[in-house]
Parts: C-alpha cells; sequence; structure tokens
C-alpha cells in the first residue's frame, strides 16, 4: 500500500497544525467553535470569522495543506440533546459555523481532518469547566445510542458536505486509548470505559457512512505509538492512521516512538500520520523528565523521508503549554521541500 493518501488520485503528504479550537479574546474556546453550546450561548466560528480568516492566511503563507479541527469534543457544544440526553440533530447555528470554516479553508486551499469527538465525551466526570456537569458516554456505550448519534447527527453532516473539496477526513475520535477497555484507560475519570469491541462497531458505522455517502477519508487520532497495530484493522476500514508522538521528547518508557524510524519498518498496512507533535512539548509536563530535544527542521524532514503520510504539529493557536513552533522554520521548510 502507498505510505500516503491519494488526494484527486495523487500521493498528498499532510503538512500544517493541529488548530483545534479557537482562542477566543484569548480564552479557550474549546468544544464552543460549532453550533450552539451547554450555555445557550453563541460563541462559533461565524462570530469570529476576522480572526479565523487572519490564520488561515498566515498558515497559508507557511506552506500549510491540511488542519486538523475539533468538532463536538466532550458534547458540550454542536448537538441539540433530548429530554433523555440522547443525540436529537445538530445544534442551532452549527451549520453557520461549518460553512464559514470552509469557506475560509477553501479561499486558502487548506484541507480539513474534522475531529468528530474528543475521548473526554467518554469521561465519568465531566470537566470543571462544563455548566451543566453531564457527560453523553452512555450514547457511545449502546447500539441504539450509537446509531442515534450517527443517524441524526453525523449523517447530516456528512450529506451536507459529501463532496466538499477541502474536507479531507473525519476523525472518529482524538486519542481513544485513554477511554478503549485493555488500552491505556484513565480510571480515576472513566470508572466503566467502552469495550473494544463496542468502539470497534462504532467506528465501523462512521466509516461505512463516509464511504458510503462523501469523497472524504476516515482516520482515528490514536495517542499511543504501542497500539497503531490495534487500528490497523481491515474490519474498522480506515483509510490512515494517526500518531500523537509527544513522548519521541521525553526520556520514559511508557510508549514506542516513531522519530529513527521509518514508515515500512512500523508494518502498518495502512498509511501514518503523525497526528500531533511538538518539539516544544516537554514544557507540558512536569520538570523534572528530561526532555530530548529534536529540532523542528530535523523532525520535519524525518517525517517526509521516512514515508509518513504526513506531520502536523499541537498547536498553530497555543492551545496549551506545548507551545508554538518556529513560523520563520516551518516557511523555510515547506519552501525547500516544495510541499503543495
Amino acid at each position: 500500500m502507498n505510505s500516503r493518501i491519494l488526494v484527486n488520485g495523487a500521493p498528498f503528504f499532510m503538512y500544517g497544525a493541529n488548530y483545534p479550537w479557537m482562542v477566543n479574546n484569548g480564552k479557550s474556546n474549546y468544544g464552543l467553535d460549532f453550533g450552539l453550546n451547554e450555555w445557550e450561548i453563541h460563541h462559533g466560528v461565524s462570530t469570529n470569522l476576522e480572526q479565523v480568516a487572519k490564520d488561515f492566511a498566515t498558515m497559508r503563507t507557511l506552506g500549510f495543506n491540511t488542519l486538523r479541527w475539533f468538532v463536538f469534543t466532550d458534547g458540550r457544544g454542536g448537538i441539540r440533546f433530548d429530554a433523555k440526553d440522547m443525540p436529537a440533530e445538530p445544534a442551532e447555528k452549527f451549520y453557520d459555523d461549518m460553512d464559514a470554516v470552509l469557506t475560509i479553508a477553501a479561499a486558502h486551499d487548506i484541507k480539513l481532518i474534522f475531529v468528530l469527538l474528543d475521548y473526554l465525551w467518554m469521561h465519568d466526570v465531566p470537566p470543571s469547566d462544563s455548566p451543566n456537569k453531564k457527560n453523553y458516554a452512555h450514547v457511545l456505550k449502546s447500539n441504539a445510542g450509537q446509531d442515534e448519534l450517527i443517524g441524526r447527527v453525523f449523517h447530516p453532516l456528512f450529506h451536507r458536505y459529501a463532496t466538499h473539496p477541502n474536507v479531507l477526513a473525519w476523525e472518529v475520535m482524538n486519542e481513544p486509548d485513554w477511554v478503549v477497555d485493555g488500552l491505556n484507560v484513565n480510571r480515576k475519570n472513566v470508572r466503566s470505559p467502552i469495550s473494544f469491541a463496542m468502539f470497534k462497531s462504532f467506528v465501523r458505522k462512521i466509516a461505512n457512512a463516509v464511504h458510503y455517502y462523501t469523497a472524504s477519508k476516515v482516520t482515528v487520532g490514536g495517542g499511543r505509538v504501542k497500539f497503531l497495530h490495534v487500528w490497523d484493522d481491515d474490519e474498522m476500514q480506515l483509510d490512515f492512521l494517526q500518531a500523537h508522538t509527544y513522548n519521541d521528547f521525553l526520556n520514559h518508557p511508557w510508549d514506542g516512538r516513531l522519530f529513527g524510524t521509518t514508515f515500512e519498518e512500523t508494518t502498518l498496512k495502512r498509511p501514518l500520520l503523525i497526528g500531533e507533535f511538538s518539539t516544544n512539548a516537554h514544557r507540558a509536563f512536569d520538570d523534572n523528565r528530561d526532555a530530548i530535544e529534536i529540532p523542528l527542521s530535523a523532525y520535519l524532514d524525518f517525517s517526509l523521508k521516512s514515508n509518513f503520510a504526513g506531520c502536523l504539529y499541537w498547536s498553530y493557536n497555543n492551545v496549551d503549554k506545548c507551545g508554538t513552533e518556529d513560523m520563520i522554520a516551518l516557511q523555510e521548510w515547506s519552501m525547500r521541500n516544495s510541499i503543495a
């Protein structure tokens, strides 16, 4: 299999960043970018068009061709739930925000990987900033709940943007490793994780829908290198895989490392995107850990020359302590390597 995904029949190297959610007036907009939210207010993309358009214009000058953006996160925004806390439909103004993003993306020729759910969707105890203190783990733990979410929320979404050239892929979930039984579950937050069989069924249902209704691809945002072969399963019908490799920059034994290997050495059947990385990753961890410093250009060279499907750093808009990368270095690298 080709180590790169194909776009318009040609191998495509995904180069860019995570623009995971907006930073609105200096504050994280996690879960609020698309549609009305649990506060019954709207802080979506269409309310912040000038900043988003400015960011996209800058990113295009850096040579970026791909961004990764979270949509429904932990359920706090973008979905209207019924009286039984089951998904009913996309929230009011949801499509206003999706249309706005895609209009800007088209203007700057940048493709998007839309992350449908974050692993926080499955937490028993919602984040402290979630206003209604609800969680929606029950939705994914039954076939009926999965079918409601996919049928009432995801199907209309896939239909609306079925052939949009800037929708590169739909990602089922960001880092399910933390919430799927048998993987690296955080038992403090997920007392009753979803079974692998049930999650696998969920992935397969979404992949079937995307492949049937759209021209886009499907992926899962794998958080651990050591679990890559778990997702490289023909039954899930993923088009490419992901690894989030912050561990490449820390001296610890809890995961495998990609740096210094080639795609061929992974023995994976599907292309592998490095969906998250940061050469500043040590800033997000305690000071007692020894950071392995790898220059940005060296990491990008490694991802391209070792035949990975692409490389997206975390994060363009500096949403956490991992920080942003050197803009001049990014621009020079893209020009030197003629990234489309």
